[in-house]
């Protein structure tokens, strides 16, 4: 609390290594992000819910090693970012939903090392610069099943999947991938 007025950052916001850290509803009003929204080693913040306003970042949002994350839901006005959206190493996120309204990444969708059992809440993507998926705890379903994208959406760099254990029938959107593919 007491940032309840900040609407926008013209550069970055970094929320970091606060250890007891549970909330961020004080950023109810932030609308955007100019450049990078970095959100790192808070081992206490279960949720995203203070983020509900915000609906682009300009470069990359990175979430990472937030140990009891369990929800991005307070994302659910974000409809674009311009750089790397990287989800990682979110032990306890178990729910995508909060990404239902994004419909572009600029960068490489990273999700790496969280415990999100599907993707469910990524359909509304139409643009992403690249894909990588890593460790996804769920039944094992290979490459083959992600199917090919429709014309509305592309890739523009590589996708990785890799050491996966999850179903990316949702992704039946992808419609093109010009450069490498990685799968294993």
């Amino acid at each position: 609390d007491g940032l309840e007025s900040l609407t926008s950052v013209g550069s970055n916001l970094n929320i970091y290594e606060n250890d007891t850290l549970t909330s961020i509803d004080g950023l109810s009003s932030l609308t955007s992000v100019g450049d990078s929204l970095n959100i790192e080693s808070n081992e206490t913040l279960t949720s995203l819910d203070g983020l509900s306003s915000l609906t682009s970042v300009g470069g990359y949002l990175n979430i990472y090693e937030n140990d009891a994350l369990t929800s991005i839901d307070g994302l659910s006005s974000l409809t674009t970012v311009g750089g790397d959206l990287l989800l990682w190493g979110n032990i306890s996120l178990t729910d995508l939903g909060g990404l239902a309204n994004l419909t572009s990444v600029g960068g490489d969708l990273s999700l790496v090392y969280n415990a999100h059992p599907t993707l469910d809440g990524l359909e509304s993507l139409t643009s992403v610069g690249g894909l990588t998926f890593t460790d996804a705890p769920a039944k094992p379903t290979g490459a083959k099943s992600i199917r090919p994208f429709s014309t509305q959406h592309s890739t523009t760099k590589d996708a990785r999947v890799r050491e996966n254990r999850c179903d990316f029938q949702r992704w039946a959107n992808i419609a093109h991938i010009p450069t490498g593919w990685h799968g294993s």
